[in-house]
């Protein structure tokens, strides 16, 4: 059991010893600055990411519903410098963006599928109005996806006299 103590103490001071060289501390303080400015020179590049965004449509046509089968986020993926990339990284809230059918209805166009007459549709690309007003204006939205978000048209209910 001493045998193991008193190996460690050697060890120990071996360590030691090597930390009260200053050398080590100025080789460390370099790499240190040596990996700040890399990251500075990297992030200062234009790069692309995909983020999700939480999507909710309000005032629709009447008999109109957002179909099942639609996800709850799209992905957008958007390209601008590194900078302004972790700026909208950090101030994103997870806040669904509202489109409103009864302010927007001259942009917002709902087409019908041709073989399902209960079912429209909406290009995911007239969207990108909406979704690039939530953004720094430096960003730019290459793709959304899935391209296409599918309504529904719920029969009104006869009323029984």
């Amino acid at each position: 059991m001493e045998e193991v103590a008193d190996k460690l103490k050697n060890k120990g001071g071996f360590i030691s010893k090597k930390f009260k060289n200053p050398n080590v501390f100025v080789f460390l303080l370099f790499v240190l600055i040596s990996t700040a400015l890399w990251f500075l020179n990297y992030i200062n590049k234009e790069h692309s990411t995909t983020i999700k965004v939480a999507y909710q449509f309000n005032n629709l046509p009447n008999n109109i519903v957002l179909s099942q089968e639609n996800p709850k986020e799209l992905n957008i993926k958007i390209k601008g410098y590194g900078y302004n990339l972790i700026k909208e990284n950090f101030k994103r809230k997870q806040v669904a963006v509202k489109i409103d059918f009864a302010q927007d209805n001259k942009q917002l166009k709902l087409n019908k599928l041709p073989k399902n007459k209960n079912k429209k549709f909406i290009l995911s690309s007239e969207l990108s109005s909406f979704f690039s007003n939530k953004f720094d204006e430096s960003l730019t939205i290459i793709d959304i996806s899935p391209d296409t978000i599918f309504f529904e048209n719920v029969p009104t209910q006869s009323r029984s006299k």
